[in-house]
């Protein structure tokens, strides 16, 4: 399926997909993105039986917009940052710019798939060096924190989503429910955005909500210069949340690179099966960006 974010008004002059998007969408403006076979068909199924060690797809991604942008490809299985490759080029991120009203096709390979159940995240973020440090625009920074993702559910030589899960982290239930979603707060003020710290060890308040219908659980795993460093010295955390329900953790993240920014991800509902009547589950979220200051 191909989806079409932040919609609006604007002249399209790509024509390379305009055939496999629906017609009242051919004048929007924002995103869109795809899973496609290699024979440029649109990939409708989100799980995946293999038995090899390879899974390969190719996802078009869509500027939509009057503006250029820069973007940003992670790949994250079962919690997990991994490689991938691109014409046979291994990578931890992929960097690509688009020019208005323009495609990129970016043909993902994993490889080394073992055994069991992968629960797979392709995620994209626009303009992923810029980082908002004023708490004056809180909006942009959520703006540039917006994901746009396809998750696919890999077996292989397995039939079943396991039923064992991760051990809960210790977690503080908060009495408002004011987060929706994942955010990243000052010690001593929980609710003031943490944009940008000196602070070398890096140990701060996360707060997490779930202001939805439903009760999610996920991965919390965290990204400094966009690679995955451990988080309360562990790879990823793992919780779960009851509807309307929020809670609050201290965390300290491995910053020994001393990169530049950092952001958290709360992957959701990894365990969740994509059957073909219903492939989709909720999107990531993401926090917002944090500048690291030398």
């Amino acid at each position: 399926m191909l989806f079409i974010l932040f919609v609006g008004c604007s002249n399209d002059t790509n024509s390379s997909i305009e055939q496999n998007i629906v017609p009242n969408e051919k004048r929007a403006q924002g995103y869109s993105l795809g899973l496609y076979n290699s024979n440029s068909t649109i990939e409708a199924e989100r799980s995946f039986h293999i038995k090899d060690e390879i899974f390969e797809k190719n996802i078009i991604f869509t500027n939509k917009t009057n503006q250029d942008r820069v973007f940003i490809l992670l790949v994250f299985d079962n919690g997990k940052q991994r490689n991938f490759k691109i014409h046979d080029n291994d990578m931890r991120y992929f960097r690509f710019t688009l020019a208005k009203n323009q495609s990129e096709t970016i043909p993902v390979k994993i490889e080394g798939i073992t055994d069991g159940f992968h629960a797979t995240n392709f995620i994209i973020l626009k303009n992923p060096d810029e980082v908002v440090t004023d708490s004056n625009t809180l909006a942009k920074a959520d703006s540039l924190s917006q994901t746009y993702n396809i998750r696919v559910n890999l077996f292989k030589n397995l039939d079943k989503i396991p039923m064992e899960r991760p051990q809960q982290v210790n977690s503080e239930k908060l009495k408002e429910a004011r987060i929706d979603g994942i955010f990243v707060g000052k010690q001593g003020d929980a609710y003031k955005a943490l944009l940008q710290t000196e602070d070398d060890n890096l140990r701060f308040n996360v707060l997490y909500g779930n202001l939805s219908e439903e009760s999610i659980d996920f991965y919390i795993v965290s990204l400094v210069d966009w690679e995955q460093v451990n988080i309360n010295r562990n790879q990823n955390i793992y919780d779960k949340l009851a509807k309307g329900e929020n809670k609050k953790i201290t965390v300290s993240i491995d910053n020994k690179k001393n990169g530049k920014v950092m952001i958290l991800f709360m992957l959701t509902n990894p365990f969740s099966p994509l059957p073909d009547d219903n492939p989709y589950t909720a999107s990531p979220n993401a926090s917002f960006k944090v500048k690291l200051i030398d």
